[in-house]
């Protein structure tokens, strides 16, 4: 040691960072020194502080100085400052010196962790740790640190041998259910989602050995309603920071729901539950905004928040609604429009007792207010609402009159609205056609107006989607306007300079040529079955249109690889309208 300790703490508490490093030429003996000061006064808040100021130093360059800290310690030092840090860990009961402590173990691992993977398991190492100190806070801390290196791209090698360990310590945890057994559990979660899915304890798959451990918590005689609030409460604060994984979330989440259903549970945790669950739907930026002008995504609350409202929906649906509505008045009276929004996606999933509570026409009504709002979002989403309800409730013929009335009235700017618009008008044919039937006119005569391929692609795709279920499901009443559909179609395969071939658009249009080629096989109009200048559309255009329909096969792995779920699910749906259509074509003699 070159120098008194005491000397070292009033130089460190200059924070003079070139004072220090003149006193020590050799570093081994600075970093040596430094944690002798901190085992002796490891209650000092301050001159901990201190002491970690001089130690995140270790990587910084300085003027004259040619190495850094770090590059000047020897091998023995570098492995030591690891094991010395968690040592001192282990002395702690101060939370706010932990988290000083706990944060310079993560930045040294992060810069270093090849070389300190090379000579020490530093998940074996905090994991025996654990398994010898049964203090809570350590324990906390141990597993704050084994999530954060599982997380930073730690290798199948480090994975592999820190499984055993890891069973170890699960174990050991819940050898006593107590008030503390939730936020263990919370922790296991967070650690086996991330490498450890497939790990088994007492023969048992982890996640259902960790619901299990739930189940005693919740049945145990020491239960706590006051501190299983507590602890959701913290899981609440975390879930709406994005500091938790979604998976984690849910999993803890469905405990809670599970636990909703109970009459012994608090109404005080039920309320609070219900506030956080239903914000989750409130929550709109203006980056989602933007996202969702230039459809890059459809705008939705967290898959956890849906997930559990739909069980609760399922089970509990009055009292799901029951706070819906308390919610709803609030947002209404506001008048922020990005909230009322997100009632939206509430309304969707509580359809059925809102019906109940409105009737039919009544909650059409109430979603119509807003089919001419200023802000294009909200229009979008009460159409998508009224969209949801007539799959869920199929209208009589005055209600279906009534909509269909309002949706003829409506000519949208906004061509992700305008899609929406004929997006139910669509379900509205699909439910409703006996109704439907007699209103044909009003209907085609509405979507004239937008077929021309010159539009956003969203009203094209809309108007396909319109035109391809009338010819499904009533091609005998649409069939004397075939010849003015079946162009439309081909002019969008032909396009391909306005619509990618493995779009959802060029798919909508493949399918309605399908249909349409099909049903006029056997259909009784004969105009259309023997019209000359239809078959020789198809003849004109279908063989360069077949070449690019064997073209959409013809892909690379490497590339479907490189694809979205969503862009998949398009191309394959693509490619199996394209296929069905290449059959129908080659069974037609007159082609």
């Amino acid at each position: 040691m070159s120098i008194d300790l005491n000397q070292l703490i009033k130089t460190i508490r200059e924070r003079d960072i070139r004072k220090v490093l003149d006193d020590y030429k050799d570093r081994n003996e600075l970093i040596n020194d430094l944690f002798d000061v901190l085992n002796t006064n490891f209650t000092k808040k301050q001159i901990v502080k201190d002491c970690f100021f001089v130690l995140y130093e270790i990587d910084s360059h300085h003027i004259d100085i040619t190495n850094t800290i770090w590059n000047d310690l020897t091998l023995t030092t570098k492995i030591e400052l690891q094991s010395k840090s968690l040592d001192l860990l282990e002395l702690q009961r101060n939370y706010n010196i932990n988290t000083i402590i706990i944060e310079f173990i993560k930045s040294l691992y992060h810069n270093h962790r090849n070389e300190i993977d090379e000579y020490q398991s530093i998940l074996q190492s905090i994991s025996k740790r654990y398994i010898k100190n049964n203090n809570i806070e350590f324990r906390y801390s141990c597993l704050e640190l084994i999530n954060f290196i599982l997380k930073s791209n730690a290798s199948s090698e480090q994975i592999n041998e820190f499984e055993s360990s890891l069973s170890n310590m699960i174990e050991i945890t819940f050898e006593q259910i107590n008030d503390t057994t939730m936020y263990f559990i919370n922790f296991f979660l967070q650690i086996t989602f991330s490498n450890f899915l497939d790990l088994e304890i007492d023969g048992e798959p982890i996640v259902r050995y960790l619901s299990a451990r739930y189940e005693d918590f919740i049945n145990n005689e020491a239960f706590d309603e006051l501190g299983f609030l507590n602890f959701y409460e913290a899981i609440f604060e975390l879930a709406d920071s994005n500091q938790l994984d979604e998976n984690v979330i849910e999993q803890l989440l469905g405990y809670l729901v599970g636990a909703l259903q109970s009459d012994a549970t608090g109404e005080e945790l039920k309320e609070k539950f219900f506030t956080f669950i239903l914000s989750q739907f409130l929550k709109l930026s203006d980056d989602d905004i933007k996202q969702w002008e230039s459809q890059e995504k459809e705008i939705t609350a967290p898959k956890y928040a849906i997930h559990c409202l739909y069980v609760l929906v399922s089970t509990l649906p009055q009292l799901v609604y029951r706070n819906f509505k308390v919610l709803k008045e609030i947002v209404v009276v506001s008048g922020d429009w990005k909230k009322i929004a997100g009632l939206a996606h509430l309304e969707t999933i509580t359809i059925e007792e809102y019906i109940k509570d409105y009737t039919f026409i009544g909650a059409f009504k109430s979603f119509s207010e807003y089919f001419t709002h200023p802000e294009p979002l909200l229009r979008e989403n009460y159409l998508e609402v009224t969209h949801f309800m007539l799959n869920t409730v199929e209208p009589n013929e005055e209600q279906t009159n009534e909509i269909l009335d309002t949706l003829l009235k409506l000519n949208d700017s906004h061509p992700i609205v305008q899609n929406s618009i004929l997006r139910t008008l669509t379900t509205l044919v699909r439910v409703a056609n006996s109704t439907i039937d007699k209103r044909l006119s009003n209907i085609t005569d509405y979507f004239a107006n937008y077929m021309n391929i010159e539009l956003p692609t969203a009203i094209v795709e809309g108007v396909v989607n319109v035109l391809t279920n009338l010819c499904e499901v009533m091609f005998a009443n649409i069939a004397s306007h075939a010849k003015e559909y079946l162009p439309f179609f081909m002019s969008i395969i032909h396009r391909s300079d306005r619509f990618d071939p493995l779009s959802r658009t060029t798919g909508a249009a493949l399918e309605a040529i399908s249909i349409l080629i099909m049903e006029s096989k056997g259909s009784i109009d004969e105009d259309f079955k023997h019209s000359l200048e239809i078959v020789e559309i198809i003849k004109r255009n279908m063989p360069p249109h077949t070449n690019k329909m064997i073209n959409v096969l013809d892909f690379q792995w490497d590339e479907i690889k490189q694809l979205s779920k969503e862009s998949l699910n398009y191309r394959i749906e693509v490619i199996d309208m394209t296929l069905s259509l290449i059959e129908i074509l080659a069974d037609l003699p007159h082609l």
